[in-house]
């Protein structure tokens, strides 16, 4: 499994309320939200699903079985 800290890219599958989903294959979706996704959203704004885009681990596995992402 990947560390916190590490640079990960996968595509996007979901865009949420708040939230972008990233399928990080083989080691389950990632998501991007709460401060995460505020700090970055003028970013997020211009993101699809499908596409491909790269991000640091922050948190390995939170409450709901995610990997916590950040743009930063």
């Amino acid at each position: 499994l990947p560390k916190e800290g590490e640079v990960i890219e996968g595509p996007v599958v979901a865009l949420g309320r708040a939230r972008v989903y990233v399928d990080l294959i083989p080691f389950g979706t990632g998501v991007i939200y709460g401060r995460e996704y505020l700090s970055a959203r003028e970013t997020l704004k211009n993101v699809n699903v499908g596409d491909t885009v790269a991000a640091t681990i922050v948190e390995r596995e939170n409450k709901d079985g995610y990997i916590e992402l950040s743009l930063r």
